[in-house]
C-alpha cells in the first residue's frame, strides 16, 4: 500500500469530487451565495478532473466530459427531484 493506488483514475476522480465538495462547503461558510455553488463545482471540479485525466493519457473529449460530470455530480446537480417539486408547485 503506497502511492501506486493514485495511478487509478477512479481513486483520483473520487478525490477530486471530495475536494470539490470540501471547497464548496468552505466557500458557503465564508459567505458565498448558494446560487454560485454549481459554478464553483463545475469550474473547480471539472477543471481539476480534466487536467488529471489528460495527464493520465485520456483523450481531450473524454477528459472534458468526465470533468463536467464530476464537477456537476460533486454538487448534487444530477438530483433534480427538488427542482421538479418546486416546479410542480
Amino acid at each position: 500500500m503506497g502511492l501506486e493506488q493514485f495511478n487509478n483514475p477512479a481513486v483520483l476522480l473520487a478525490l477530486v469530487a471530495g475536494l470539490t465538495i470540501g471547497l464548496n462547503q468552505f466557500l458557503k461558510k465564508i459567505g458565498l451565495p448558494e446560487k454560485f455553488c454549481p459554478v464553483v463545482n463545475l469550474v473547480f471540479g471539472g477543471s481539476l478532473a480534466t487536467i488529471l485525466l489528460l495527464e493520465m493519457g485520456f483523450t481531450i473529449f473524454h477528459s472534458v466530459i468526465v470533468g463536467i460530470l464530476i464537477g456537476l455530480g460533486a454538487g448534487g446537480f444530477y438530483d433534480l427531484k427538488e427542482v421538479f417539486k418546486k416546479w410542480k408547485g
